[in-house]
Parts: C-alpha cells; sequence; structure tokens
C-alpha cells in the first residue's frame, strides 16, 4: 500500500470491534452478526482501514491510507495483509519502531525506528535477519558504565588491601616494640652471648611477660571501652531524665511522656531545648500533611482509579454506549471529587500552617525568655573586650588596669581571661598544647571519680606531668604565645 497522506476527510465516530473482524456502531445495544459492519461499509468506502486508539483497544478510527495508522497511534503503524482482520493496523513485532511494512507473507520489515533509537540488524538463522531499535548511545553507555564500575571496584579493592597491609604492620610493628621495652637500651643490639649469662636466662621469661602483658593491655582496653560505653549511656541527657522523672514503680507511659515532652526533668540548655522543640515541631507538622492526605485520598478519590476498559474476557468490546457514557461520567465524577476535596483540604492546611509557624516561633522566644530568667549564665556575669594590644598577655596586669581604669568596679572583677591566639604557631608547639589539654582532661575525670584509676595514667605520674606542662606552657607565653586582643572579664 501506499505511504503518502491521505486528504480524505474520515468521520471522527469511534468503531467497537470484538477482534474477529467485525465492528459494530456505539449505539448497538447488544452487537450480533446482524447489525456488524466494516469501516468501509460505513464510511462508504472513503476510509476501509481501522486504527485502535492507543489505550482503550476495542475502539477504532476508520481512516483512509496506511499512512495514517502512525498518525493516530504510533503503536500501529502498518496492515499485516496475513492476518484474520486485513484491515485493522497492527504493530510490527519490533519495540520502538516507528514505521514497518509487512511483506506478502506477513513478515514486517522495520524501516525506521523512533527518535533517539538506531536501528540495528543482526544475521539469523536461515539466512534472514533480526531487527531490534536500540537507544542510539546504548553502546557507549553501557561500556562507560562498566569501565567505572571496573575503576571503582579497584578503588574498593586497593582501599582494603591498603587497609589490611596497613593493619598488619603496625601490629608487627607494635608487636615487637612491646617485647623490646623490656631490655635495657644497651643491650637491644648487642648479641646474646655478650650478655651475662643471668640476662640470657631470662630471655624466655621476657617473652613470657611480654605476652602476658599485652593480654593485660587487652584487658584494660576491654574494659576501657566498656566503661566509656557505660558511662556515654549515664551521661545521656534523656536517659538521666528518664531515671529522674521517677520511679521503676511509676507508669512506663507517664515516665516516656515526661522524659520526652516534658521539660521539667533536664535541662538541656537553650540551644539544645530549642533543637528538641524544633524536631517535635517538625513531626507534628508531617503528621498534620498526613493526615490531609489520608483525608484526600479516602473521601474524595472514590471512583477516582476505576480503570476504563471496555474489552470483554475475550479481548472483544461488549459495552453499550450507555454503559460507556456510565463508565466516563463515574470516572469524571471521582477526579472532580478528588480535585475538590484537595482544593478544601488546601484552603484549610494552608492558614493552619501559617498560624502553627507563628505560634511555634512565638513559643520558641518565649522558651529562651523563660530559661533566661530560670538559668543563670555567662552573659549575666561575664563581658567581651575586644581590641585589646596583642602584647597583653598578663591577665593580672589586665585586670588592674581595668580597675585603675573603671573605678566603680573595683574588688567587683573576680577574674580575666585573656584569648590567645594559636594559630601562628609551630605544628610541634600546637601538638603540644592539645597534649597539655589531653591530660588536663585526664586529670579532671580522675578528680571527680568519673574514670576508674586503673584504666588511666597514675595519678602521681599525672601530676609530675601536668607541672612539666606548666613550665613548658610558661615559656610558650614568653617566646610564642600572642594575645588575639580579646579577653572576658568576670564580676
Amino acid at each position: 500500500m501506499g505511504r503518502s497522506v491521505s486528504a480524505v476527510s474520515c468521520p471522527a465516530e469511534l468503531l467497537r470491534h470484538d477482534g474477529e473482524g467485525h465492528y459494530f456502531q456505539l449505539g448497538s445495544i447488544r452487537p450480533t452478526p446482524e447489525n456488524a459492519t466494516t469501516c468501509s461499509e460505513f464510511t462508504g468506502g472513503r476510509c476501509p482501514l481501522a486504527v485502535p486508539s492507543p489505550g482503550f483497544g476495542c475502539l477504532v478510527s476508520c481512516v483512509a491510507s496506511e499512512a495514517d495508522c502512525g498518525r493516530l497511534n504510533p503503536q500501529t503503524p502498518a496492515v499485516n495483509p496475513v492476518a484474520k482482520d486485513r484491515h485493522l493496523c497492527t504493530s510490527c513485532g519490533v519495540s520502538a519502531c516507528q514505521s514497518c511494512e509487512f511483506s506478502a507473507q506477513g513478515q514486517a520489515t522495520c524501516k525506521a525506528c523512533f527518535s533517539g533509537f538506531l536501528l540495528l540488524e543482526k544475521p539469523a538463522g536461515g539466512g534472514g535477519v533480526t531487527q531490534e531499535c536500540v537507544l542510539w548511545d546504548q553502546g557507549v553507555v553501557s561500556l562507560t558504565a562498566r569501565v567505572l564500575y571496573g575503576i571503582l571496584g579497584l578503588v574498593v579493592a586497593f582501599v582494603l588491601l591498603g587497609t589490611l597491609f596497613g593493619a598488619l604492620i603496625e601490629g608487627w610493628t607494635s608487636w615487637h616494640e612491646q617485647d623490646n621495652e623490656h631490655v635495657a637500651p644497651s643491650d637491644k643490639d648487642a648479641p646474646i652471648s655478650e650478655v651475662g649469662d643471668s640476662q640470657a636466662l631470662s630471655v624466655p621469661l621476657i617473652r613470657q611477660r611480654s605476652s602476658a602483658l599485652v593480654k593485660q593491655v587487652r584487658e584494660q582496653n576491654k574494659s576501657a571501652i566498656q566503661h566509656g560505653l557505660s558511662f556515654n549511656l549515664d551521661a545521656s541527657i534523656k536517659v538521666a531524665a528518664m531515671r529522674a522523672a521517677g520511679p521503676d514503680s511509676s507508669s512506663f507511659l507517664r515516665r516516656v511522656w515526661r522524659t520526652t515532652i516534658s521539660s521539667e526533668q533536664d535541662n538541656l540548655g537553650v540551644g539544645l531545648a530549642l533543637f528538641y522543640n524544633t524536631q517535635l515541631f517538625l513531626i507534628s507538622f508531617c503528621f498534620l500533611i498526613l493526615m490531609a492526605s489520608v483525608a484526600i485520598q479516602m473521601y474524595g478519590a472514590q471512583g477516582s482509579n476505576t480503570l476504563f476498559s471496555g474489552d470483554d474476557e475475550h479481548g472483544g468490546c461488549s459495552m453499550s454506549e450507555a454503559r460507556i457514557e456510565e463508565m466516563q461520567a463515574s470516572i469524571v465524577a471521582g477526579q472532580m471529587r478528588y480535585a475538590v476535596m484537595s482544593q478544601y483540604v488546601c484552603l484549610v492546611l494552608w492558614p493552619a500552617s501559617v498560624l502553627l509557624s507563628w505560634a511555634f516561633h512565638r513559643y520558641q522566644k518565649q522558651s529562651v525568655r523563660k530559661y533566661d530568667d530560670e538559668h543563670q549564665t555567662a552573659e549575666d556575669y561575664t563581658v567581651m573586650l575586644t581590641d585589646l594590644p596583642k602584647d597583653m598577655m598578663s591577665e593580672r596586669r589586665l585586670k588592674e588596669v581595668l580597675e585603675k581604669e573603671l573605678v566603680c568596679l573595683q574588688g567587683e572583677i573576680h577574674g580575666v581571661n585573656i584569648c590567645y591566639d594559636m594559630k601562628h604557631l609551630s605544628p610541634e608547639s600546637q601538638e603540644k598544647l592539645e597534649s597539655m589539654l589531653e591530660r588536663i582532661v585526664e586529670w579532671d575525670d580522675l578528680r571527680n571519680e568519673w574514670c576508674p584509676c586503673h584504666l588511666g595514667t597514675p595519678e602521681d605520674e599525672l601530676a609530675a606531668s601536668m607541672e612539666e606542662d606548666a613550665r613548658m606552657f610558661e615559656e610558650l607565653l614568653q617566646n610564642e604565645l600572642r594575645g588575639s586582643g580579646r579577653a572576658y572579664v568576670v564580676f
């Protein structure tokens, strides 16, 4: 058949077909062979071909030429001359094929694929060819994906092997360091024959002691980890609040309420309290949106998901025109009900969300004001000074200057803290300062009994180290440290 576009005007009325080559007008109450027709009879021979409507296979439009098949339904671009219904446009059997032709034997040949696809032909058995429409860059995408996955796999393998190798090297080095730390420095490199008999006999004992030491260190690390986890749980703000909310004999739901909703049993601080309130607000707001969505689905979407299909169990179109119109009206009514309900819900939800946000903002401001009134913070008795001379390094000197200049505050200043500029320090000095801070924290843990003594540095050894740190810090103050121009005065 020709592929020229038809200029014949065909009626817009649809026909029903039963898949057996029989066509019926939509006004037929009960389709029978007596009232069957064809597109040629229905149009007086002007439009003999039938094109299935997209999505409604039992409804067809009458067209004049094969060129109109693909124009009305891209999935049925041609007519099979050996099919049971030789006037029905059908598919080619090749996915994404835009135009095709059928031979006299009914063999489909794809002529062109849709935009973005490439027609590939592969030899098949019996001397034939197999056609396929594929994405024009499918090969490039597949190759690129394989290369990227290969590189990613190599990187993962390299990281895993490197981590394993580094762990093995570190473990081997640590083991030998523990073995050698029991040998005197002057005897490490000497052969066993040059060491005294008593020392030579004690070498196996050193090995045994090293194994025992390693076992002791492992047990100590295990105990330290368990203590850290237990201390972290005990230090949890909400766990502590749960314990303070009431005795174990009280209602569990009541304790949960007092610890999660009420803030009377804990002191989160103003920042954490505001963050916690924000989480509760977001959860409540999301729950409100969920309820609105459920209300729309339950009330407004009834009937909106009805599938319109005129096909019966045999693939035919047995519905009458009245039944089809009834189903269409039901679908439109369901969609209209869904739209109206959505409008009402959005109309209520928008001002409710705005008012809820304003109320939450006011509640947060009141929470900050209430916390400030009920708690004493550093800003109540501290003043920050800026633009101080960088060479002002003595807190005692700064206190004397403030008391001299501010006569009304004489005797009221309890302390002065100068902020030091540590960015220009050498890496060695910064490392020393970090070690000093770690020892201060460890000393504080021991003094407050937050950490068992056997898990940390002995107290006398730690005190000696802190005395040495004080001497080193004094040298840093004199030689390297400089002021940042900022200080805090405590009244």
